[in-house]
């Protein structure tokens, strides 16, 4: 089966693709069907086409759906985001007095649901800052803003000394957050020029092909959080489709020509983010890119871990260094040049949206996990922070009727 939508021709695998992924996303909404809603965009395809992409896929993803159901089903691979979308349907009750829901800000609608039934005979708390969002793109959300119950807002953070909070309240005030926060005088927090890094942080994949590549070339011992399986898939994908056949890697699935890829990461916006995998494939061609894979080391081992900002969630290093971005321009527009900057998934959603976050979006106590940053040079930006520490977050509590909240 072949469709035309516009310039772009989906192929069988494309329509495996993507009713694999509209399941999934019914699966974390708490909606009983599958919808035109569930069906994901794929890159490259204008949004005028979707109507027409879900009227398409729709019938195959709910056919999915009941062969997930059945226990006898054999046409999709069961996992536990089935089961849960099965179990919700029952509208299930916890026999619990007390619920406590953490890592709110990042609550699939299905979840969202579950929980809230449970208010009637249970007291709910909800933990979470709103700042470290990073599953909006599946469907999470964050399900504190409109919870109704006692707010508690822990300000006061312990990971980092007063340089970093004043510089992160700097822009805690540019996305007009009411929040402000308080560092630990006694911890010895430095942002400002970095000649070592232990750790390098890049918003996508390809952009961490090009900081790989760089590193190397200085002589470190490189690793990967997570692994390289899936740049090595990106790269071979990349290949494949400057090769002239064409890829079946999500991100490049819909394109037919290397050099629609070429004109697609220049010239749209949406597509910015890959100009570092089309330069690196342009200069260096796949084989090398799959040779400098071969080269990561072990964690253990490396002298520098590199990762995207989604997999540094959590994670901590002494010295941090922030990958080049062509969002560094934005930064030094909205701040002052040279000066810091904050890595915060909170910031950084911030700047893709053009500073458009809302204040109930970042005002409860953010973690800081990730060290502040400054301009170096042309070489990017750089911080250090030496604080470890619990991350701060806000509390949200909810009692029965009649109940009262505890902490």
């Amino acid at each position: 089966m072949l469709v035309r939508l516009g310039e772009r021709r989906i192929t069988n695998k494309t329509l495996s693709y993507v009713t694999l992924e509209t399941l999934s996303r019914f699966c974390h909404s708490a909606d009983t069907e599958p919808s035109p809603w569930h069906v994901p965009r794929l890159r490259g395809l204008p949004d005028e086409y979707r109507p027409e992409l879900a009227r398409i896929v729709l019938p195959y993803a709910r056919r999915a759906w009941a062969d997930v159901q059945d226990p006898d089903g054999q046409l999709v691979r069961f996992d536990p985001n089935h089961a849960l979308k099965i179990w919700a349907l029952t509208k299930p009750r916890i026999p619990a007095d007390y619920l406590l829901l953490d890592e709110a800000q990042d609550t699939n609608p299905v979840m969202e649901e579950i929980f809230n039934a449970q208010r009637l005979h249970a007291q709910l708390i909800m933990v979470g800052d709103s700042a470290q969002a990073i599953y909006g793109w599946r469907g999470a959300r964050d399900v504190m803003t409109g919870f109704d119950g006692l707010q508690l807002t822990l300000s006061q953070s312990f990971r980092f000394g007063p340089a970093l909070a004043e510089e992160a309240n700097r822009w805690l005030q540019i996305v007009e957050s009411p929040l402000r926060l308080r560092g630990t005088p006694t911890i010895d927090t430095r942002i400002g020029p970095l000649q070592e890094a232990d750790a390098v942080l890049c918003r996508t994949n390809s952009g961490a092909i090009s900081e790989i590549f760089r590193l190397l070339d200085e002589g470190k011992r490189v690793a990967l959080v997570g692994g390289e399986r899936g740049l090595r898939d990106l790269a071979r994908a990349a290949g494949e489709l400057k090769a002239g056949r064409r890829a079946t890697h999500p991100e490049l699935v819909l394109f037919q020509t290397w050099a629609e890829l070429q004109e697609y990461a220049e010239e749209d916006p949406a597509g910015h983010d890959l100009l570092p995998l089309v330069d690196i494939i342009d200069k260096h061609g796949v084989t090398k890119v799959l040779d400098a894979m071969d080269r990561l080391h072990a964690e253990e081992d490396a002298q520098v871990t590199l990762s995207t900002a989604h997999r540094a969630k959590g994670r901590e290093w002494p010295a941090v260094r922030i990958g080049r971005s062509r969002w560094r321009s934005w930064w030094l527009r909205r701040g002052r040049a040279g000066c810091a900057v904050p890595w915060r998934r909170g910031v950084v959603d911030a700047v893709r949206a053009g500073a458009g976050s809302s204040a109930s979006r970042v005002r409860r106590g953010p973690g800081l996990s990730r060290r502040g940053v400054r301009r170096r040079g042309g070489a990017g930006v750089a911080g250090r922070s030496t604080c470890r520490g619990p991350r701060r977050r806000g509390v949200r509590r909810q009692g029965p009727p009649g109940g009262r909240g505890r902490r």
